[in-house]
């Protein structure tokens, strides 16, 4: 079996199940086409141009990872005319406003057409409002989350730093709930704040200087990113929904529970899959200073809560994010297409 990745943004951590199919025997090849730089490398044009031709000739199956209304739709619905049914639409984003996306004039052309893309497609939706918004063009529809390495992202017997210590994981930019973090940081001064990432908020944190805020710039290394997860006591993702986008997973919440850490995150779509508030965390509202002060000192008080969150988080992804689960189940629907 030979698979074809065709994504719009590509992170390999989004695929991360296709990697273990591959890696594991039961994909012969997999490659990957960034749609993406078509717009940000247009030196690619014309080697994604090639690409794109020749997958229709190619007997591979097709993963088309994009969201809906995209332009590039012109291109799958010749795609699904040659194909047939080696097609699978891996999409997060359940919108169909036309508000969120930057050529709305085009919506009316383009929404009739990924209406008849969509049906009877093949569709696995990674989280439950993607699920509910393509059920209804296709009944194979199929709910299946993003995954987690769990060789990699697991317990390891490492110290915890010494002081308490609250982990964020991503870009640091306002819409992750950057300022919320260190509006926390000034008032817990007695706990420290590690974040990890790059983005436009760096050098504003930079400036205000808090001693009890620990910039550890972008991690690329798994296996340090994993020793980082274990050193803290306690993961947050305060994200809150903007007019265009929303945290719609958060593929760091799962690293973080297979690290056995308690996540205090809000309300999103994503979060809201992932975590049962009060079992593996807390969900919070969105936009609120307090309430991730409250929980953060509330687990920094409740080391047998934390500890047992942490354990409940970790049983979590071991039954339903790791990779080799949610890779078998990929397969399965793959399977079926034979």
């Amino acid at each position: 079996m030979k698979l074809t990745i065709l994504a719009e943004i590509y992170h390999k951590s989004h695929f991360q199940a296709f990697h273990r199919l591959y890696q594991n025997g039961l994909v012969d090849k997999l490659e990957i086409i960034n749609l993406g730089n078509l717009v940000k490398k247009p030196s690619k044009i014309p080697v994604i141009l090639y690409s794109l031709l020749a997958e229709l000739f190619r007997p591979n199956y097709v993963i088309v990872g994009s969201a809906p209304l995209s332009p590039l739709v012109l291109y799958y619905l010749l795609l699904k005319l040659v194909k047939r049914n080696k097609i699978v639409n891996y999409t997060s984003w359940p919108y169909w406003n036309e508000n969120r996306y930057r050529w709305s004039f085009l919506v009316p052309i383009f929404r009739p057409l990924w209406e008849v893309f969509l049906r009877d497609l093949t569709i696995v939706a990674l989280n439950s409002a993607a699920y509910t918004s393509f059920a209804k063009y296709s009944d194979k529809t199929h709910l299946i989350p993003h995954s987690v390495d769990t060789n990699i992202f697991k317990p390891l017997d490492v110290d915890k730093n010494e002081k308490f210590t609250c982990l964020f994981v991503g870009k640091l930019q306002e819409r992750k709930g950057i300022r919320y973090i260190l509006k926390a940081a000034q008032k817990l001064k007695e706990i420290e704040f590690w974040l990890v990432g790059e983005g436009p908020l760096h050098s504003e944190i930079k400036k205000l200087a808090l001693v009890n805020v620990k910039l550890l710039g972008y991690v690329s290394g798994k296996n340090e990113l994993a020793r980082i997860y274990n050193q803290c006591h306690l993961f947050m993702l305060p994200s809150y929904k903007t007019e265009k986008w929303e945290e719609l997973f958060g593929v760091v919440i799962i690293e973080a529970m297979a690290c056995r850490l308690p996540v205090i995150a809000t309300d999103c779509s994503g979060p809201g899959d992932l975590i049962e508030s009060q079992k593996e965390g807390f969900l919070i509202k969105q936009r609120s200073t307090n309430d991730l002060i409250d929980k953060i000192s509330y687990l920094k008080e409740n080391d047998d809560l934390r500890k047992s969150m942490g354990e409940k988080g970790h049983a979590k992804v071991m039954t339903e994010y790791s990779d080799i689960h949610v890779a078998n189940k990929i397969a399965e629907i793959i399977e079926s297409f034979r």
